[in-house]
């Protein structure tokens, strides 16, 4: 048994350091020191009839002129427990890279690499026909080289001139559902552009995160492959560079005759992937023009500061930041409809930007604002996802009382649940932040609305106190109290006095047509 590494490592080369299950059989991790595997060797347990043909083709892949990107086979021995091969040791698999959820560069350069070990097989005549991430492994410094060819199909004397595709018939079904080309599942003849078919799932599932079809049976996903055309989601679209859809979009195409050969892939990602390094390398003037645009906007300048901004999102739209800055200046500017719009998209943005927790606060912070102002009922629900994931935020948690708030104003029919709801999260908040003049105001106006009227007046006269009258929210508040005990007089007065500030100028409109309301309600009485 031993043989079968000892003839190739050496004797003194051989210790096994770990043993793991792989699909065909076990696999035996080797060591030259004892420790660090080096090497691994694959023991394929498969049927006695199957045995010479896997043998003859893992001999031919032994043949192969060494290619970076292919898993070099350094012996293929029959043993009594079957073939043995025996290859270098990859520390992981293009299966961890995706499940780290890797930069659009990494995946860049990993799948060109792949393309130019599929053109290498390729052109010795060896069809895949079971890529997939777990088959993809990869280095210590990342390089992969594709693996496990147990399935894979050898065109004898292959003639590329006349086949260039490698077109061969397929007698069964065979490899790995999810991944398999249409013709693969049919059953009929398989190619080049079958193993394109492969990469280009593999390639959407690395750059979005998820398959490119669905369904949880047989039935389903093979009704899906195909029918089903391929979308990419609207933050997909806007993250994605439209060369990196069109090529994965080509790759997919359910008739080999319209996906490209790998020679085509390897040369649109090598052009594009020079300009995508490039706008890499413009991250420092980004950064500098986003500065520049909080500046302008400080002292005014908000057309200024747009202008800055969209530009920074075309060069870079993987940038939170630049969308962030972008909703506010338009939030800044009255216009809150494009403020709600551009903080949708970097809320849909979310999970492209794994690991960036301040960012993502400040997405849900700032757009639960905007929809405070037109949409209450959906502010609501985002806060309450909000502050489920970040719980001692107590601006987050400030907005979901504040979105109670307003729910109990807005809709009378609100139940006391959500105000009740609205003032454990106001409470949580002052803890947390007990000084803060708007959170202790919503505080009381979720007490005015509740079952706690008798806390309510005795709060608002102490936080007037301390804020003084000249705080247009605290008055605002002071009035509606009166108004709740209808003192119409007295709140028509402070109309007139507080009329001459600036401050006040609108914000008092709402107390108007509920002085309307109360005496109409008296006369009709």
């Amino acid at each position: 048994m031993k043989d079968i590494w000892i003839e190739a490592l050496g004797p003194d080369r051989c210790f096994i350091v770990d043993k793991r299950q792989g699909g065909f059989g076990d696999v035996l991790l080797l060591s030259e020191d004892g420790k660090s595997p080096s090497h691994a060797i694959k023991l394929l347990k498969i049927k006695e009839s199957s045995q010479a043909t896997l043998k003859s083709e893992a001999a031919r892949l032994a043949t192969l002129s060494p290619h970076r990107n292919i898993v070099e086979i350094e012996a293929v021995t029959e043993t009594e427990l079957g073939t043995g091969i025996l290859m270098p040791y990859y520390p992981s698999s293009l299966r961890d890279l995706i499940r780290d959820r890797p930069k659009l560069d990494a995946v860049l350069s990993t799948a060109v690499q792949m393309a130019q070990g599929l053109q290498h097989l390729h052109g010795h005549g060896i069809l895949h026909l079971d890529l997939k991430p777990e088959n993809v492994l990869l280095s210590s410094d990342g390089t992969p080289a594709l693996s496990d060819f147990g399935i894979s199909k050898v065109v004898e004397r292959p003639d590329l001139k006349k086949n260039p595709t490698l077109e061969v018939a397929l007698p069964a079904i065979s490899g790995t559902l999810k991944y398999m080309a249409p013709e693969q599942l049919l059953s009929t003849v398989v190619s080049v552009k079958t193993d394109v078919f492969a990469f280009g799932v593999i390639l959407y599932e690395a750059v979005t995160g998820h398959h490119p079809f669905s369904g949880d049976i047989i039935q389903e996903y093979a009704s899906s492959l195909l029918s089903s055309p391929v979308n990419f989601s609207v933050p997909e679209r806007l993250m994605l560079p439209g060369w990196l859809r069109n090529l994965i979009m080509q790759t997919l195409e359910k008739s080999p005759a319209d996906r490209p050969m790998p020679s085509a892939i390897i040369d649109i990602m090598n052009t594009q992937k020079c300009g995508f390094s490039q706008r890499i390398e413009d991250a420092d003037r980004l950064i500098r023009d986003i500065n520049r645009a909080g500046a302008l906007s400080a002292v005014g300048d908000n057309q200024g500061a747009l202008s800055l901004l969209q530009a920074a999102i075309t060069s870079d739209p993987w940038n939170l930041t630049a969308r962030i800055n972008l909703a506010e200046v338009y939030f800044i500017m009255g216009n809150i409809d494009k403020a709600i719009e551009c903080g949708q998209v970097a809320y849909e943005l979310i999970p492209w930007c794994l690991g960036d927790a301040g960012s993502e606060q400040v997405i849900y912070l700032n757009l639960s604002l905007y929809l405070m102002t037109q949409d209450p009922r959906r502010s609501y629900s985002l806060t309450k996802k909000a502050i489920g994931l970040y719980p001692k935020n107590w601006e987050l948690l400030h907005n979901h009382a504040e979105a109670c708030r307003l729910l109990g104003v807005d809709s009378p029919s609100t139940s006391l649940a959500t105000i009740e709801e609205g003032i454990s999260c106001a409470e949580r908040a002052l803890a947390l932040s007990p000084k803060d003049e708007s959170l202790r105001i919503t505080y009381a106006g979720l007490l005015r609305l509740g079952k706690h009227r008798a806390r309510f007046i005795p709060y608002l006269a102490e936080l007037m106190k301390e804020v003084g009258e000249h705080s247009v929210p605290a008055r605002l508040l002071f009035l509606e109290a009166h108004l709740d005990e209808g003192n119409l007089a007295f709140v028509e007065n402070q109309i007139r006095e507080l009329s001459e500030f600036k401050a006040f100028n609108g914000l008092l409109e709402g107390v108007k047509r509920r002085v309307v309301e109360l005496r109409q309600y008296k006369m009709n009485k």
